[in-house]
């Protein structure tokens, strides 16, 4: 994170946060969200997510983060990944 100076005094920027969403083919129950939903938990990065499997979209609130590395992710858990 990007620190200022300001009159003698240090800040820390807030980063600026990011908004992506992967259409996700295969999800057919809240099971198939909830294993997203852990795997999507083990990325630091991911500030909030939301997992849908009527509309068949994830989307998540991030830091600048590999985004191939989320969809990698949820690919490997059967799951046919696209990034919108």
């Amino acid at each position: 994170m990007p620190i200022t100076v300001r009159h003698g005094l240090a800040y820390r920027e807030k980063e600026e946060m990011m908004h992506t969403t992967f259409d996700v083919q295969g999800m057919h129950c809240e099971a198939c969200e909830n294993r997203i939903k852990t795997t999507l938990q083990t990325f630091p990065a991911i500030t909030a997510m939301e997992v849908d499997h009527r509309h068949d979209r994830v989307a998540i609130e991030h830091q600048e983060m590999d985004l191939e590395a989320v969809a990698t992710a949820i690919a490997g858990l059967g799951f046919t990944v696209a990034q919108v």
